[in-house]
């Protein structure tokens, strides 16, 4: 919790910014106060030296931003109600910028949370080489011939290999792919920031040897000419992407600008707001980048976070399909605004065991498939 307390060097700048007075292309945005309970944001622009409480701001109620005068006692010694208790208003994590470009972003519904920053996370625990797979390329009887394709891998007397194809071989360009992939994702990723709302955060993986193996068995085809012809039955997501955003206003955004090509042909497209599956709501993409088809998946905070709670009980099928559908369409109406569906999710998503537990239909058999 950052509470409402100026730092030396923010107050420095604030009022040194005094003399361009309600011109917002001169200043910068110096700090961010919010009410993480409602509605409710002030960035602050300068300050006066002889009056430090008189500060002009950048003000968002959630009816659109406007500028003027504020008192920051009053921001300091206000508080707000919530459930009983009274909490004060924070400051948060905020990268300077320039003051109409905040007040432009904010008529777009961006509200520069957690730094006006992107987050991008990708999921890479290991390194992927062949040191990595050494029960495939290990050659234990030292006769040049790796083990997997060794017919007698622990006897270096008997000459013979398992089939004349090598899967050392075919291996070793899995793992060549995978890293061509990985280049492929990145360039992705620097496209995807360009377009996502401050405050998003982008998830990215790329596929491993193993899981391309285990797909390829699965769905039989990676040929990106019959993806090109519209069969996108093969590997699509050798790359997967998730761009999560905080509101409504910023998936459209996101989709507009993939709409308009800017991650390569659109091979396929679902709505999932327009046409919720089981409650799901989410906007998926398949597009070709850089010769590769990538999957996008567009979603809310709000909507990850119940994905995420519902994962199990969903693949052991023992999914409560009523309450998913409640905590879902609860979850869209505070997306788009709703101050009281806002304040029953986020108080909901406060106990996640419990949450969890909620989405199971059978509590006893829990992570077990039916038998």
């Amino acid at each position: 919790m950052k509470l409402l307390k100026l730092t030396k060097q923010e107050v420095a700048k604030l009022q040194k910014q005094y003399k361009f007075g309600s011109d917002l292309s001169k200043q910068d945005v110096v700090v961010k106060i919010f009410n993480p309970y409602g509605r409710g944001r002030w960035y602050l622009v300068n300050q006066d030296p002889d009056d430090p409480d008189y500060i002009w701001a950048i003000v968002d109620l959630g009816m659109g931003p406007e500028v003027g005068s504020v008192s920051l006692s009053e921001l300091q010694n206000l508080r707000m109600p919530v459930y009983g208790y009274k909490f004060p208003l924070e400051k948060d994590r905020f990268t300077q910028r320039n003051a109409v470009e905040v007040f432009e972003g904010l008529q777009r519904g961006n509200y520069f949370a957690d730094g006006g920053e992107i987050k991008v996370k990708v999921a890479e625990k290991d390194i992927y080489n062949k040191n990595h797979y050494k029960g495939i390329f290990q050659d234990s009887d030292k006769d040049g011939v790796p083990d997997i394709d060794d017919a007698q891998p622990k006897n270096p007397k008997l000459q013979g290999e398992v089939e004349e194809l090598k899967f050392s071989q075919v291996f070793d360009r899995l793992i060549k792919t995978k890293k061509s992939l990985d280049k492929i994702m990145r360039a992705a990723i620097a496209e995807l920031k360009k377009i996502s709302p401050v405050g998003s955060t982008i998830y990215a993986r790329t596929k491993t040897p193993y899981s391309i193996v285990n797909k390829l068995i699965n769905k039989k085809s990676t040929s990106l000419e019959r993806a090109k012809a519209g069969d996108v039955e093969g590997l699509t997501d050798l790359i997967g992407t998730t761009v999560v955003v905080k509101n409504l206003n910023g998936i459209n955004d996101v989709a507009r600008e993939l709409d308009k090509g800017v991650l390569g042909q659109i091979l396929e497209k679902k709505d999932y707001y327009e046409k919720p599956k089981a409650g799901y709501r989410a906007i998926h993409y398949i597009t070709i980048f850089e010769g590769v088809a990538i999957e996008v998946q567009l979603k809310t905070y709000r909507q990850k976070e119940i994905n995420e709670a519902s994962h199990e009980a969903y693949k052991y099928e023992n999914l409560e399909a009523d309450r998913l559908l409640y905590l879902t369409n609860l979850a869209n109406e505070a997306d788009m605004g709703n101050r009281t569906a806002q304040l029953e999710i986020d108080k909901i998503f406060l106990d996640k065991k419990a949450l969890k537990e909620s989405l199971y239909k059978d509590k006893v058999r829990r992570n077990k498939l039916p038998s």
